[in-house]
């Protein structure tokens, strides 16, 4: 038991030292290559962001645009009712 309370805290500063490098809190134990590394999963990191937001600004006006045509559709049928009635 008490080797596996070792190993999980081992795991948990690990897991704590790459995240502080991820988010740029601690970078000066690290070399050009690994430097270069942290570079390259940020940018694969923001490639996946902007392609998400894309995606959902994709989706956002898609939504819109059908939303428009429902407008412009419940518009006219309004207007062929208005219509309808001054000719009666």
């Amino acid at each position: 038991m008490c080797w596996d309370m070792r190993a999980l805290k081992l795991e948990n500063d690990r897991l704590e030292a790459n995240l502080k490098t991820l988010r740029a809190e601690d970078l000066s134990n690290l070399d050009s290559d690994q430097l270069q590394q942290v570079e390259e999963q940020l940018e694969c990191s923001l490639s996946r962001v902007r392609a998400e937001r894309k995606q959902l600004l994709k989706q956002q006006m898609e939504s819109q645009h059908k939303k428009g045509r429902q407008l412009v559709d419940e518009n006219n049928y309004i207007s062929s009712l208005v219509f309808a009635l001054t000719l009666t």
